[in-house]
């Protein structure tokens, strides 16, 4: 459904806007700082004033950060470290999958808790930035741990 709709192609074209314009040097990479900034916004979530990478994208083509541009976690490696970040970007995808599969895999009371939390969260690893990722990830913890207090 997503292919024909576009949406798919619009990630496929972001992540060449980004490495067009990396090559062309219009933009510089980033250096890992928006994984940095991912991390400080789940440390200090409201002290944090940086756009995340999709309404960074959203601006930088549009000047609207509400304009609706997917960025997806490849594009944002993209955009960190050029064509090596294709691969640091993976890797991180496959720790974050990887952690998530190894959560599934304990057998508490609440499995099916955590099961149906984190059934989405592969969807979001391919489709989201990682700050969106962890911000999900995040909510989920504490879904889980108020549920182990209660129960």
């Amino acid at each position: 459904v997503y292919v024909f709709s576009g949406y798919e192609l619009r990630m496929l074209e972001n992540q060449s806007l980004i490495l067009n314009d990396l090559n062309n040097g219009s933009l510089i990479e980033l250096s890992g700082s928006t994984y940095m900034n991912a991390i400080y916004e789940i440390i200090m979530p409201f002290r944090n004033h940086s756009l995340s990478p999709s309404n960074w994208l959203a601006t930088y083509v549009d000047g609207d950060p509400s304009s609706g541009y997917n960025f997806s976690v490849i594009a944002e490696g993209i955009l960190n470290y050029g064509q090596k970040g294709v691969v640091i970007a993976a890797f991180l995808a496959a720790i974050i999958l990887y952690l998530v599969r190894s959560t599934l895999a304990i057998n508490w009371f609440i499995s099916p808790f955590i099961f149906a939390n984190f059934l989405i969260l592969p969807y979001y690893v391919y489709r989201s930035d990682l700050q969106y990722v962890l911000k999900i990830i995040m909510i989920l913890c504490v879904q889980i741990l108020t549920l182990m207090k209660i129960g």
